[in-house]
């Protein structure tokens, strides 16, 4: 089975976009979403509830847990499913052919030791000049980045041994669990963050400047899911 976790909590206008995203991503009637939810915003459980366009789990947690455990239940729970699961949360917009992006990494990358996590997101324009010639390349990145992103079963065994639950789990993966492996990321942006209110630790001017991706898969007429690595 083919997985997708995400997270939601109380942004409405933010969850129905992304939603609204993913039932364009090309083959996503392939994939299974399993929803975990804070409970709080009624809009938010109703939005979740009214997929349509794939099979889905909605998960309603009892009391708040936070970002860092809600978050490690849902992926946690896509791997009871799968040996290779796609997150994304409620600010992160899929791009049309970010599922053939992961499926491109998963088939190119699961045996290679080196890389440790898949990554959609990019912020960077490709380049000023033939920039058309890197719409279907991908690269390694000594990092780990929380948006949009993917692995495989036994690289979750060894993060879900030293999760951080205390508001810091991204941080611990890339700064002590990830050691001196790889993220593979894509030099055209194939999710986009839109997070800019309501966030934990970005105000607007952070947002516009460090996430927000003005050019990204869904600016162009194109979309591929054969990759190339650089």
């Amino acid at each position: 089975m083919k997985t997708i976790t995400m997270t939601l909590y109380n942004r409405p206008q933010y969850t129905k976009r992304v939603i609204d995203h993913l039932s364009e991503c090309s083959g996503i009637e392939k994939y299974h979403l399993l929803v975990f939810i804070e409970p709080g915003n009624q809009e938010v459980i109703d939005l979740a509830h009214a997929i349509g366009f794939m099979s889905k789990e909605i998960t309603i947690n009892k009391r708040r847990l936070g970002c860092d455990t809600n978050i490690h239940h849902a992926v946690d729970a896509g791997f009871q499913k799968s040996d290779y699961n796609i997150h994304i949360e409620d600010d992160i917009c899929p791009g049309k052919d970010m599922l053939g992006y992961f499926n491109f990494c998963d088939y190119r990358y699961r045996y290679d030791s080196s890389v440790f996590t898949i990554c959609a997101y990019h912020k960077a324009r490709c380049k000023e000049e033939h920039e058309e010639y890197y719409y279907d390349k991908v690269f390694r990145n000594p990092w780990f980045t929380p948006w949009g992103w993917a692995t495989w079963k036994d690289r979750w065994e060894e993060i879900k041994k030293q999760w951080n639950f205390n508001n810091g789990w991204d941080i611990q993966i890339n700064n002590v669990i990830r050691k001196d492996r790889f993220e593979i990321r894509p030099y055209l942006a194939r999710c986009q963050n839109i997070g800019e209110l309501g966030g934990t630790h970005v105000s607007s001017d952070i947002f516009r400047r460090d996430h927000y991706n003005e050019f990204w898969i869904n600016s162009i007429n194109y979309e591929t899911e054969n990759f190339v690595e650089m």
